[in-house]
């Protein structure tokens, strides 16, 4: 409101204005009527006197519960005047409000006096005025986006409310709760919340909820798979549409949805479709249809259309009048020929060029000691202003005679504002009527077309009720008031010269009191208000109406009596005259005398005429025996009309209220074809300007309709108990109760009434739902009103809210909202060793689930489910466990370090070979991983390898490319013709060399021989030789070990691998071409 702030101001809102009879004393009691639980409210007491006078107060409040709650009490000021604030109660519903006063006065005797007064009085307490609105960043989602809300909540002063929120919840279209936030501190008045979405979630709306109060509010958002268009096409089309309009224009838009506009084709359509079958004067379909008009054009973004109305022949009347545009539009992409369309419904057809309405300011009253002002507002069929439109304004009263009539042009709001600055004393209400003349066609000239109304608009004022003639005209506040600021009124009152007024001053703010103070004013002669500078162009001018047509009527008198007569209207079933005599000049019979009839039971203890039989005798009537014999007797029937309908008045009453004659001899008479006998009879006087007037006929005594006393629990509004003919009364029923039947009964003048009297049943509150998991009791098909039903929850569920008990209210509601049972809350999940636990760790009830997922290397040992069980507890608590490998096997010619008979997660193992072994392939350590396999296969252990064979002079040997490990042999053989001299066999050794490698292995067989045989003899002179030969050979075979074992150890530390080598007693060498070896001898 751009800080502004907008002002009720009242003077002397009353709502109980007691004066004492016989006493001097009256005061004011003002206080608002709606009252919201729990608000803070003020009451006013004023005393008005011609002396300041001092008063005890007592206001209480008498609640539906029986309660008495006291609002206030006190004494007043010393200028008769206080005002109290007060708390309003919790209970809703309409409740009385008592006010009890007491004042002393001293008379001028001396002798105190103590006046006590008791008014009583209703108000209606709401239930907490608080409207939450809950808004999402878009309506529609995909899967993986982030729901963005914001929630507000204000109160019915529109400021922001602050609390907080128990529970904020997202629930998917299966109801399952994803999402909630729990105690929500709202301390700025708007919040905001998020939640992602996961990549497949449910499709369909969700719902966001959130409890403020106790009372839920939800929003749904949708979330399904969708792809936006690549560009959309969106139509404006006119505003309204009338049978007359010349062309018709809007704007057909094609942009991508990144806003650039789109260059192409665009195919329009624009027809108008019937809704109705029925046409103007009756006439039959036309063969064709209604044609449309049609338009291509090249579009950039956006383009205009035009279309002349004649195309779709709105005017004809060989169609139907009634229905609404509808414009259809093609683009066509012109980069991709891609063709999207748009489709908007127009405005309905309308027959009213411009729309009248009358506005004042005092809500259709007038009072005579001002003018009168008030405006007429003209708009399009739209809705917006329509400027220089010619308007005619009447104003007329047919007795007495008052006509008034002007001719305006609506300004450039749209409005023609007017006033009548003096109105006669004698009017009491006033007739207007504005029209648009421009607009007027006469019937009958244009058949073949659609025609148009004339606008116009009916307005009545009534003259306000004053028994003083003394009135107040306080100006409506139309700008908005700044707070701080001083606002001038200008507040009219009638009063003489010379008096004092002390004026009661209430400012209201959405029914809050916010200010009240009392003003003092002295009237003087140069306070008066001069009338005479309203402007001459807003005054209505006189005018004379046209003559009327002359009516002649048979002159057919009815006789009439000042004298004792009866209704024939009703047959004289309420005449309560003295006739007791019958044409014949017997003496009627009491009517307690005479037998009981059996069509009516009439017996009072009188002998007067009487009808208690109106469907059978037309009049009054007497029984002259005790049967059921009796006459008419003879009563004059009044002189008088039907209040209902004068158009049957045929009496002989011939002059005006004015006193004037009618003319001619005629009577007073109601023509039911002219519109003024809705006023009454009326006739001709020929008296100059005045040559007619109406006629003072009495309305005939009514009928009395059937007492409605006897209806129990039903009410009537006005508390009456007799209703006489053409009397309505408004019904109602005890609280509790409903009303069958009608709402409204009229007493006809048969002295029925017009609809059966209506009975009072009981109320009744609608079937409450099965909650799931609840038991009620009673459960019954209806409940009546003050049925209590009770709640209970199955084992695990709890109700929310906790009110286990409803009563049927008298409103057909029930006291509280039906509880919900929701599981029992478990309490917050506790650390879990090597768990992850979800970000939520509490607000999880029975019988939810939640899954326990363990840290790297850790598995869940049983079941991983926790279940919220109906106990409000945690059942058995998953544990984590560390991940452990299977044992490794006992490999041969392997060691493992350490040996364990489980291993756990990062437990690391080291493969070892036995000597002249080795690891064959993969890692000598191997871990234990996180999903309880090792981080590798376990290896094997492989003799250790051999050198390659060397060649043995005339030895056959195995193929010298396999590679010999450790602890393999070979065995050696020779070629034909010789033989191993020693041992034939060769085994790879723990060091990766063969353990013997024998020197001239291979020898013939024949030398052998001989030469055993030929030196044999020479043994023993050889014997010194031999033996200093073979102490040479012994420490020549010490130095080659000593020099194998030495290049052994450098070939291992080398990881070199030799292609070939041979051996021999001394020394080895090794060529890089091919393989020599040389003896050292």
């Amino acid at each position: 409101m751009n800080g502004a702030l907008m002002l009720w101001i009242t003077f002397l809102t009353l709502w109980m204005t007691c004066g004492v009879t016989g006493a001097p004393t009256k005061y004011l009691f003002t206080a608002p009527r709606n009252l919201w639980q729990g608000s803070r409210e003020e009451f006013c007491i004023s005393f008005h006197d011609d002396k300041d006078i001092q008063a005890n107060y007592l206001v209480t409040l008498s609640l539906t519960d029986e309660s008495d709650v006291l609002l206030g009490n006190g004494t007043t000021n010393e200028d008769g005047r206080v005002c109290h604030h007060f708390t309003v109660p919790d209970l809703s519903g309409r409740h009385k409000l008592t006010l009890q006063t007491e004042t002393i006065r001293v008379l001028e005797t001396g002798v105190s006096t103590t006046v006590t007064r008791v008014d009583t009085t209703e108000v209606e307490i709401h239930e907490s005025a608080l409207e939450t609105f809950i808004q999402t960043d878009k309506p529609i989602y995909k899967p993986g986006e982030t729901v963005k809300f914001r929630a507000m909540t204000i109160n019915k002063d529109l400021k922001p409310w602050t609390g907080m929120l128990p529970l904020v919840t997202v629930k998917n279209p299966g109801d399952v709760r994803l999402m909630q936030w729990l105690n929500v501190e709202n301390n700025k008045g708007l919040l905001s919340f998020e939640m992602p979405l996961s990549e497949d979630p449910p499709l369909g709306e969700w719902k966001i909820t959130m409890l403020v109060e106790g009372k839920e509010h939800v929003q749904p958002f949708t979330v399904q798979e969708y792809v936006l268009p690549k560009y959309e096409v969106t139509i404006t089309a006119p505003t309204f549409l009338l049978p007359t309009t010349e062309t018709i224009q809007g704007t057909v838009c094609a942009k991508y949805t990144y806003g650039k506009p789109v260059k192409g084709k665009v195919e329009l359509s624009v027809c108008f479709q019937d809704t109705s079958p029925y046409f103007y004067y009756y006439r039959s379909r036309d063969n064709s249809e209604r044609p449309c008009a049609t338009r291509i054009m090249d579009i950039d973004g956006c383009e205009t259309y035009m279309v002349d109305g004649s195309e779709l022949m709105l005017d004809s009347s060989n169609f139907s009048r009634y229905g609404n545009l509808m414009i259809n539009a093609t683009v066509t992409e012109q980069a991709t020929a891609i063709s999207l369309n748009g489709t908007v419904k127009g405005p309905e057809m309308t027959f009213e060029a411009v729309k009248l309405k009358f506005e004042d300011d005092t809500h259709g009253y007038f009072k005579d000691a001002f003018p009168y002002y008030a405006r007429v507002k003209v708009t399009k069929p739209d809705g917006s202003p329509a400027p220089g439109e010619l308007i005619e304004i009447k104003a007329d009263n047919y007795d007495p005679e008052f006509y008034l009539k002007r001719n305006f042009t609506s300004d450039d709001d749209g409005l023609v504002k007017f006033a009548i600055k003096t109105l006669p004393k004698d009017v009491n209400r006033l007739s207007f009527n504005a029209r648009a003349p421009k607009y007027f066609q006469p019937y009958g000239r244009y058949h073949h077309i659609i025609k148009m109304y004339e606008p116009s608009s009916y307005h009545h004022a009534q003259k306000w009720f004053s028994p003083s003639n003394s009135y107040i005209h306080i100006p409506s506040v139309e700008n908005k008031v700044k707070c701080g600021s001083t606002l001038d009124l200008d507040v009219l009152y009638s009063t003489p010269l010379d008096t004092r007024y002390k004026f009661f001053v209430q400012v209201l703010s959405k029914s809050h009191m916010v200010h009240h103070t009392h003003v003092t004013h002295y009237f003087k002669s140069h306070d008066a208000v001069n009338f005479d500078s309203l402007p001459d162009e807003m005054l209505l001018d006189p005018y004379t109406p046209p003559p009327r047509p002359t009516w002649l009527y048979p002159i057919d008198p009815i006789p009439y009596y000042e004298v004792d007569c009866f209704n024939r209207y009703n047959k004289g079933i309420n005449y309560a005259g003295h006739v007791s005599k019958i044409p014949s000049s017997l003496t009627c019979l009491k009517w307690s005398e005479v037998n009981i009839h059996p069509l009516h039971n009439y017996t009072e203890d009188h002998n007067y005429c009487r009808n208690p039989m109106p469907s059978g005798v037309d009049s009054p009537f007497c029984y002259t025996t005790k049967e059921f014999a009796f006459e008419k007797c003879v009563i004059p029937v009044c002189d008088c009309r039907n209040s209902t309908n004068d158009f049957d008045y045929s009496g002989n009453i011939s002059i005006t209220r004015r006193g004037h004659n009618c003319s001619n001899n005629q009577y007073c008479r109601a023509p039911s074809n002219d519109p003024e006998s809705a006023r009454g009879p009326w006739c001709f006087t020929g008296l100059g300007n005045q040559q007619w007037g109406y006629c003072n006929v009495p309305v005939c005594e009514s009928a009395t309709c059937p007492d409605l006393s006897g209806n129990p629990n039903l009410k009537p509004l006005d508390g009456k108990t007799t209703y006489r003919y053409g009397e309505i009364v408004m019904l109602t029923c005890n609280t509790g109760y409903k009303l069958n039947g009608s709402k409204s009964l009229t007493c006809q003048q048969s002295g029925q009434w017009n609809n059966a009297i209506p009975h009072c049943q009981v109320v009744t509150c609608h079937d409450l739902r099965q909650v799931p998991h609840q038991k009620m009791e009673p459960v019954q098909i209806a409940y009546s009103y003050r049925d209590n039903v009770t709640f209970e929850c199955d084992d695990g569920y709890e109700l929310s809210p906790a009110d286990t008990m409803v009563t049927c209210q008298n409103d057909g509601t029930w006291s509280n909202k039906q509880p919900n049972c929701t599981g029992l809350l478990c309490p917050p999940l506790s650390k879990i060793d090597n768990a992850l636990l979800p970000t939520k760790i509490q607000g999880y009830r029975y019988p939810e689930t939640l899954k326990v997922f363990c840290e790297t290397g850790y598995a869940v040992e049983g079941s991983s489910l926790l279940h919220c069980n109906s106990s409000g507890l945690w059942g058995f608590i998953p544990q984590c466990k560390a991940v452990t490998c299977n044992a490794l096997r006992q490999m041969p010619h392997q060691k493992l370090e350490p040996v364990q008979i489980i291993y756990s997660y990062r437990d690391n193992v080291t493969i070892k070979c036995n000597d002249g072994y080795e690891i064959s392939s993969g890692n000598s350590m191997v871990t234990c991983q996180s999903d309880g396999a090792w981080s590798d296969q376990q290896p094997n252990c492989t003799g250790i390898p051999c050198l390659h064979l060397p060649k043995i002079d005339k030895a056959l040997l195995p193929s010298r490319t396999k590679q010999y490990r450790y602890p393999e042999t070979i065995k050696i053989t020779c070629e034909t013709g010789y033989v191993v001299e020693s041992s034939n066999q060769l085994q790879c050794n723990s060091s990766g060399f063969w353990n013997y490698i024998p020197q001239y292995t291979c020898i013939e067989n024949s030398q052998s021989h001989k030469d055993s045989m030929e030196n044999r003899g020479k043994c023993i002179s050889y014997g010194l030789f031999g033996g200093m030969l073979a102490a040479i050979v012994l420490i020549s075979t010490g130095l080659q070990i000593a020099t194998c074992f030495y290049y052994r150890k450098r070939v291992r530390k080398s990881a070199a691998v030799y292609e070939d080598m041979q051996f021999n007693a001394v020394g080895r060498q090794r060529s890089s071409n091919d393989e020599t070896y040389s003896e050292l001898t």
